[in-house]
C-alpha cells in the first residue's frame, strides 16, 4: 500500500487536495492507492486533478460544485485560479 499524500474527500470530487508537497512526476496517491501522476509541482493545500475536466465542466470539491474550469484540465494538473473561473457566492 502506498502512503496517501492527497485527500479525495468526497466520492463525487474530481479534484484532490495534496496534504505534503508533491513533485512533478510523483504519484499521488489517495487512501493508500495510486490515483494519478502529478503533471507539476503542487503545494500542500491545492487542488490537483484526479480525472479529466473539460473546458466549462464543474469542478467539485466536498461533493459541491466549487468552479467551472476555463481550460482543458488533465488529471495530475494544479487546478488553481489560472485554469478555473469561480462561481459567484
Amino acid at each position: 500500500m502506498l502512503k496517501s499524500n492527497a485527500l479525495q474527500i468526497h466520492v463525487k470530487d474530481n479534484v484532490a487536495i495534496a496534504t505534503q508537497k508533491i513533485a512533478s512526476g510523483e504519484t499521488i496517491s489517495i487512501n493508500g492507492k495510486k490515483a494519478v501522476v502529478a503533471k507539476e509541482d503542487i503545494t500542500p493545500g491545492h487542488k490537483i486533478a484526479i480525472a479529466s475536466i473539460s473546458k466549462g465542466d464543474k469542478v467539485y470539491r466536498y461533493g459541491e460544485a466549487i468552479a467551472e474550469a476555463i481550460k482543458d484540465i488533465k488529471p495530475g494538473e494544479w487546478v488553481h485560479v489560472h485554469n478555473t473561473k469561480a462561481y459567484p457566492r
